[in-house]
């Protein structure tokens, strides 16, 4: 699926909102994925469940209205 650029500017301010998050594997490999789509424009990324849970972690609500849409997006709370 593809997704916009803010959705993977979303995902990348997210995985780096929380100290711990900075050795988490997940964390780490969210926005390595998500640079890589920037830079080479190719935004149709694969979230795996791993990812969709850690970014649920990530859900408030009284988080960015941007970054609700983005988190809902993904893990498919839109139907």
């Amino acid at each position: 699926m593809g997704y916009l650029r803010v959705d993977l500017e979303n995902i990348i301010a997210l995985c780096c909102q929380d100290e711990e998050d900075y050795n988490n594997p997940i964390a780490l490999n969210l926005i390595n994925r998500c640079e890589r789509a920037l830079a080479y424009r190719d935004v149709s990324i694969r979230f795996t469940k791993r990812d969709k849970e850690f970014l649920m972690s990530k859900y408030d609500e009284d988080m960015d209205l941007d970054a609700k849409r983005t988190i809902k997006s993904i893990c498919g709370l839109y139907k």
